[in-house]
């Protein structure tokens, strides 16, 4: 990452990493310079994490947010995030599933209008056996008839037993970036995102078309007064895809809030960012 010639180049050091996914901005500067994040294009996108004293310097960690919509994002702490955990980690050993799983809350005035969290029983965890699937993938990733069956091989190596699904298996061994093709795991549906199907739950809907007629029936409104103006708490990612966004803003959801403390244990679990920096 470059910095910008409107930022004294000898007082601050500015570089990148993407770690499992996440793409990190490190920020450091001396404890007594008056460092604008403004004066940085690079970070125009990105959401401070956190930020510490080492001796006589500051760093700063920025997460790249891929969709910011119209709200107000954060990374914070909150008791409810200690909920969603619990709550993650039951669903978690009922499946005994391992990969990514997000929870969501929304909260109004300091009360909890309703949570939920991704429906395991969606997620592909054992080898497909539906033709259509793989001739999806074929399609998807312009493969070869002989690298798809290497692919077969190498799901059933390791896919049965990882507590993995199969899209995040498929990542060791296709190029896939975050937030696509959510398609190959129904888990990972932009209708099973904790944020999106929270919603639908608690309007007693199954899709997005049955969301919007909810929306318009006089019968909900006081589920959308309650909606209006509330903050979504997500634990789990680091970020909110854009189609979950529209679903929220539909309702008047003005804010959104991470897991601060989710995202420093999910950096330091695939890797140290700076050797002897400690947090």
């Amino acid at each position: 990452m470059s910095v910008s010639n409107s930022i004294n180049h000898q007082f601050v050091q500015t570089t990148e990493q993407v770690i499992g996914g996440l793409r990190l901005a490190q920020v450091s500067y001396p404890v007594d310079y008056n460092f604008l994040p403004e004066k940085v294009p690079e970070l125009a996108q990105c959401l401070l994490l956190t930020k510490f004293s080492l001796s006589e310097k500051v760093t700063e960690w920025w997460v790249y947010q891929p969709f910011w919509g119209k709200f107000t994002l954060q990374y914070a702490n909150d008791p409810i995030f200690d909920r969603l955990q619990t709550q993650e980690e039951q669903v978690r050993h009922q499946f005994g599933y391992k990969g990514f799983l997000t929870a969501s809350a929304f909260v109004k005035n300091g009360e909890l209008i309703c949570w939920g969290i991704q429906d395991v029983s969606k997620h592909i965890l054992t080898v497909p056996k539906d033709p259509h699937w793989w001739a999806q993938l074929q399609t998807l990733f312009t493969l070869t008839a002989d690298q798809v069956e290497a692919i077969k091989t190498e799901l059933a190596k390791h896919l049965p037993g990882s507590g993995l699904d199969v899209r995040e298996v498929l990542k060791r061994f296709l190029s896939i970036p975050s937030g696509t093709a959510y398609e190959l795991n129904p888990g990972s549906h932009e209708d099973n995102h904790s944020e999106a199907l929270t919603l639908y739950q608690f309007f007693g809907v199954t899709n997005e078309a049955e969301f919007d007629q909810a929306l318009v029936d006089p019968r909900n409104q006081d589920k959308l007064n309650l909606l209006q103006g509330s903050t979504c708490y997500l634990h789990g990612h680091w970020w909110s895809c854009a189609d979950c966004g529209r679903k929220m803003a539909k309702v008047g959801v003005k804010a959104i809030v991470f897991n601060q403390q989710w995202v420093l244990n999910y950096i330091h679990t695939q890797q140290p960012i700076s050797a002897g920096i400690q947090i």
